[in-house]
């Protein structure tokens, strides 16, 4: 499923580990708060569950940055959830 359609929703990404157990307002935390950029954008679609956005980013061919990971969440602002607040599932990206 989606999120809720027309929602302001935060991408956030850290290149360092989340906090273990972290939860903010009853929603776990997957990148570190501490380090973290947050991007601010509005989720297509116009009903609940229709919700969604895509990102691209270009990441530049430096080898250095190999085996290098990104930890990364959307939340949505989203009346529905616990305070106010919902969340994707965590991800880690692994550049190679």
């Amino acid at each position: 499923g989606g999120g809720l359609g027309g929602a302001a929703a935060i991408f956030a990404f850290s290149t360092t580990p989340p906090i273990p157990n972290l939860v903010f307002a009853g929603v776990p935390i997957h990148v570190d708060p501490d380090q973290a950029t947050q991007i601010l954008r509005p989720l297509n679609g116009a009903l609940p569950g229709e919700g969604h956005a895509t990102l691209q980013a270009a990441v530049p061919n430096v080898l250095a940055l190999a085996g290098s990971a990104v930890w990364a969440q959307f939340f949505v602002f989203d009346a529905a959830g616990p305070f106010g607040l919902s969340a994707t599932q965590g991800a880690v990206f692994e550049l190679f």
